[in-house]
């Protein structure tokens, strides 16, 4: 317990921390009371009262203002961030910063000579024994700053050397605050001096004092720290010191703001602090000089050091990286504006408000904007900034574009609008024919910029800061946005022509050309996705050749844009121009070797019969797939970087998700060039990668299970689907006697010739890739089928008999089956009457190894699949199941069903998800028709069935299905007219027929256009044996050729067969020769996958 000696002792230190200098001669009183024969402190305190009180008032500090780069007029890589001094901000006499002392020497006289008076007694002693030896150290700083109030800085420099303090008097309270004034004063004085460097170190110094109390929070300190950090910064920052040094003195500052200071106190000062911090980190980046934190622990608070430390708290030791920090800082940043809002006038606030959002933009667009967090923080933050400035285009524009980045693209759309109708275009994304005139748009707009322009820099002004430069990043987003997401090629052709013309009309000469290089590609690319949608022959040959024009123009002014060689490529490609479309894409890779589709355009070009080079096709693949580093895909994607984006260097999640499509679509390519070269049999074992691939993929970019984030508490390597089970069976062909069950679930060694084998690492030791297989949909069966059964039994069972449903379900349950019964059967009875088409015993023996098999499955289909919506259900005449988006009401509640998160889907996420989706679909779909034109229709089954688990509203599956019917149908009608014995009911053409006609009509139900379906179609019209419809085939050709599926070899050669068959022969030889020019054009696989705008 303290005596009350020390109690006095203490309150007066006390006293003097809080700054209660009132309380004082009190204390003071009650002070010599218990220490009469002391001195040095009492005088020491009450002049220092009197020092305060003079002060008070007359503190004047030096003001300028860091003013923010202004806006960059075509791209970021066009930002210069200028670091000179603020005018007047240095001396003239010197390079340092200017000090205005509020005293004169005749005013602090008195109160120098009493301090002076009392300790000078003290300085002639050789040894600090007594109290007033040791008090009379400290009071040497109060001399000093005495001194420094005065503008004397010499003196107090003189003042403060050979002090001799005691680590127990400086280690807390008011001591520790005279320890951090002394150094300040120092470097100060220091710096009048010109001396820079040694001023420097004295401000590192008060930094170590603080940095080993950090704790310690008074007004005392927040003042002396903040004025030695920000004049370091100052110094350091405009005269070019070393990035480290300056980085610590900034993120110090940042430490103090952020932990200890009130909101609003010295608000100006550190908005200044704040907009030169993020400018810095800006350059930095761009020098690439950033140097990271560090993570060291704070030192030994024990000891006291006047170097520099290297370490800090917690608050500034926590950043990885230059985006963590940044976006630490902005926060503050945006903190430190609402402080200060009240206190400014309406026009300041305005303008700092803007200044603010600018500067926030500016640093995340070099910089990068970090997790999705920080991005949803900013729109909130713009929303208010909206609704104080009055709607102001700036902040609008800025909403936009986070709108976009965070895929909310229906509110993007109303703040498009917004912003369009502020700079004077209403309406701009309404679909208008010709209404009026591109070049009247662009006269509204430049109308309304020479206004605001002629106004000047009012408060009304303020709300307008856009110039042609920023008019055209909105609306080259907003081209993206409808052609890509919104899939409008109208409304994009429309907003990329009014970007172009306002492009060449621009007034501002420093616009380059590879801005306007960029208008024409975007127009140009805007018009092929135009073009490809439209059904109208004249229309769409006019698009094409809009498309061709700019993109030529675009290359032409920017001959190094990889990307718009790139694009003009799969234009002409997609126009048949394989020639000129193999120069140019040639010429994008060879500035951008890295490019993933320009491979993939490469291949399948070279795939024409035209150029017809398969070894040179299957080497661009590989070369292409070479590119890819399927590691870089990582799960901490999702989050952590914006959805989208319409910048090409921008990182962005759907730049991601595009990679890994085109990656998997390139091996799917690949798989087909194989097929055609050495038969399906031999590329069947390559699904089992293929598959693999697709799980790694949705599990890295957090899509598995078709969702965009992972479930939490669900360990994904552990889970698996009916895509495991069918990969682990159906690749191999069981009956291969040589194939031991280990072989079967590898990749043959052809395939891992030919394809981009996935990483050994993924597989599991025992060679199963059940384990590391995780599909976008899982069959809802009551449990995972590849956990129920043994790996043997799953071998042994044929495949087939999976699908086929419990026969003591009811009637209405086996209408509602996965597939027909009889179906399945007649499906399985075609497939071994063409593998064993020998004599009718052999037929006999099939058909009752399937009778044996249907009876089995009384236990045995219930034990693995119990499903309960069915692709023969389009036997039936409601299309019912088309609404039910292909979601099954189990009676058992599934294991998938608690890991579908329950919340919102933007409109990004739904079709990311659907997209990502579909791929599976299309890779299932592609699946089954290799087991088709192997021969292998009891797996084709199995196989389609998996893509109506995903896809049930999906045209592709229902064409395959109509695709795999039709061709059982044409087997079974073979093998009916080769039988002595004729067909059985359960094996009648007729009704293989009527089901792929109703697996055709339900295709078009959901996609009225969708072309493959039509040929097939007309196909069966034609081939149907009992009764062809040459005039339904006719109906369906004509249109087809004469929209959509204008390019397709097949259909046009169907025509030409319908009108020889009237006898129209001049017509027919028109479709054939048409058929024959197509062919040798067409690739292997359609042009239209490749990808656009990428």
């Amino acid at each position: 317990m303290e005596s009350k000696a020390e109690q006095a002792y203490s309150d007066i230190d006390r006293a003097r921390v809080q700054s209660n200098w009132a309380a004082l001669p009190d204390l003071i009183r009650r002070y010599k009371k218990y220490h009469p024969d002391e001195k040095v402190l009492p005088t020491t305190v009450l002049v220092e009262q009197e020092l305060v009180q003079m002060l008070h008032g007359h503190k004047d500090q030096f003001a300028y203002h860091v003013a923010v780069p202004s806006s960059p007029k075509a791209t970021i890589a066009h930002i210069h961030i200028d670091l000179s001094a603020p005018s007047h901000l240095f001396v003239d006499d010197g390079d340092h910063l200017p000090h205005y002392p509020p005293l004169t020497a005749s005013q602090t006289q008195n109160m120098l000579t009493r301090l002076q008076d009392i300790i000078f007694k003290q300085f002639d002693a050789e040894h600090l024994e007594t109290p007033d030896d040791w008090q009379a150290q400290l009071s040497k700083i109060v001399v000093a700053r005495i001194y420094f109030e005065s503008g004397r800085y010499k003196k107090a420099l003189e003042a403060l050397e050979r002090l001799a303090l005691r680590f127990e008097d400086v280690n807390w309270g008011y001591g520790l605050v005279l320890l951090i004034q002394a150094r300040v004063i120092k470097g100060i004085s220091l710096e009048m001096e010109n001396r820079i460097p040694e001023a420097l170190d004295a401000y590192d110094a008060a930094w170590e004092v603080m940095d080993n109390h950090f704790n310690e929070k008074n007004d005392h300190t927040a003042y002396w720290m903040e004025e030695a950090l920000h004049r370091a910064i100052l110094l350091r920052v405009y005269q070019n010191a070393p990035v480290k040094q300056t980085l610590k003195s900034l993120r110090c500052y940042h430490a103090l703001a952020a932990r200890h200071w009130a909101p609003a106190w010295q608000a100006r000062r550190r908005w200044n602090i704040y907009c030169l911090y993020t400018q810095y980190l800006i350059k930095t980046h761009q020098d690439d000089t950033y140097v990271a934190m560090s993570y060291a622990a704070p030192p030994n608070e024990s000891t006291v050091s006047f170097t520099p430390s290297n370490s800090g708290p917690a608050s500034y030791q926590a950043h990885g990286s230059i985006v963590d920090e940044l976006v630490d800082v902005l926060s503050h940043f945006r903190q430190l504006y609402h402080a200060m809002e009240p206190s400014l006038s309406r026009q300041l606030a305005n303008a700092s408000l803007l200044d603010l959002a600018h500067l926030i933009f500016l640093s995340h667009d070099v910089i990068g904007w970090g997790d999705l967090s920080n991005l949803r923080r900013v729109q909130q933050f713009l929303y208010r900034a909206k609704a104080k400035t009055f709607n102001s285009a700036s902040i609008t524009r800025l909403l936009f574009f986070t709108l976009v980045r965070l895929g909310e693209f229906d509110e993007a759309k109303h703040a498009f609008r917004s912003y369009m109708e502020t700079v004077g275009l209403p309406d701009s994304d309404v679909p208008l024919d010709d209404a009026f005139d591109v070049a009247d748009k662009v006269a509204l707009i430049q109308r309304k910029l020479k206004i605001h322009a002629s106004v000047g820099k009012d408060e009304k002004a303020a709300a307008i800061d856009e110039n042609e430069a920023t008019i055209l990043e909105v609306l080259h987003a907003a081209v993206l946005m409808y052609a890509r997401d919104f899939m409008d090629g109208h409304v994009a052709t429309q907003l990329a022509d009014i970007a172009l013309e306002l492009a060449r009309e621009a007034t501002d000469a420093t616009i380059p050309s590879s801005l306007l290089a960029t208008c024409y590609r975007i127009r140009g690319t805007a018009y092929g996705v135009r073009a490809s949608q439209c059904d109208a022959p004249e229309q769409r040959a006019e698009y094409h050749g809009e498309a061709v024009h700019s993109l030529t123009k675009s290359v032409d002014l920017d001959n190094a844009s990889a990307i718009g060689f790139y694009e003009l490529a799969v234009q002409q490609a997609q126009m048949r121009d394989v020639v000129h479309a193999l120069h140019n894409v040639s010429q994008a890779l060879q500035r951008q070797p890295s490019h993933l589709p320009s491979w993939h355009l490469l291949a399948l070009l070279s795939s024409c019969k035209q150029i017809h080079q398969y070894p040179k096709a299957l080497q661009a693949l590989e070369a292409g797939l070479k590119q890819v580093d399927l590691s870089s895909f990582q799960a901490t994607m999702i989050g952590s970087m914006a959805m989208t984006s319409w910048r090409q260097d921008e990182p962005n999640f759907s730049r991601h998700v595009d990679l890994a499509e085109a990656y998997l679509s390139v091996r799917m390519t690949q798989i087909e060039m194989l097929e055609m070269l050495e038969g399906a049999e031999a590329v069947l074992a390559s699904y089992t990668d293929l598959f693999a691939t697709y799980g790694k993929l949705s599990q890295q970019l957090g899509l598995v299970y078709g969702e965009l984030a992972n479930a939490p508490g669900i360990d994904q390597g552990s889970k698996s689907s009916n895509a495991s089970f069918i990969v682990d069976n159906l690749s191999i062909p069981p009956s291969s006697a040589s194939t031991t069950p280990t072989r079967r679930l590898s990749v043959s060694s052809r395939s891992h010739q030919h394809l981009h084998p996935a990483s050994a690492a993924n597989m599991s030791q025992n060679g199963s890739v059940a384990s590391t297989i995780v599909t976008a949909k899982p069959s809802h069966s009551e449990e995972i089928v590849s956990q129920r059964m043994a790996a043997s039994e799953r071998h042994q069972t044929p495949v087939y008999a999976a699908s086929l449903p419990s026969t003591t379900k009811s009637k209405e349950k086996k209408k509602r089956g996965l597939i027909d019964m009889r179906l399945g059967r007649r499906i399985h009875s075609v497939s071994n009457a063409d593998k064993h088409n020998a004599s009718a015993q052999q037929l006999n023996a099939t058909r009752t190894a399937s009778q044996h098999d249907a009876a089995s499955t009384d236990t045995s289909s219930k034990r693995v699949l119990d499903t309960k919506v069915s692709l023969a259900s389009m036997v039936a005449p409601s299309f019912s199941s088309l609404t039910t988006l292909g979601r099954r009401n189990s009676e058992v509640s599934t294991t998938w069903s608690t890991l579908q998160p329950v919340q919102k889907e933007n409109a990004f996420v739904r079709h990311q998800r659907e997209r990502w989706d579909a791929l599976m679909v299309k890779i299932w779909v592609t699946c089954t028709s290799s087991f088709i034109k192997a021969g292998r229709l009891d797996q084709a089954v199995h196989a389609i069935m998996e893509a109506e688990e995903i896809g049930l509203t999906d045209a592709n599956v229902w064409h395959q299905l109509g695709v795999l019917c039709w061709h059982a149908y044409k087997l079974a009608r073979d093998h009916a007219t080769s039988s002595d014995n004729g067909a059985t009911d359960d094996e009648n053409p007729d009704a293989l027929y009527d089901t792929a006609m109703d697996a055709f009509k339900k295709a078009l139900a959901i996609d009225p256009d969708h072309i493959a379906t039509h040929i097939d179609m007309a196909t069966a019209f034609i081939e149907h044996t009992s009764a062809p419809q040459w005039e339904l085939a006719e109906a369906m050709l004509e249109r087809t050729t004469k929209s959509l599926g204008w390019d397709q070899q097949h259909a046009w050669y169907l025509l030409g067969r319908v009108y020889q068959q009237q006898n129209d022969m001049q017509r027919a030889k028109d479709c054939y020769m048409y058929a024959l020019e197509l062919s040798e054009t067409s690739p292997i696989r359609s042009f239209a996958l490749l990808p656009r705008f990428t």
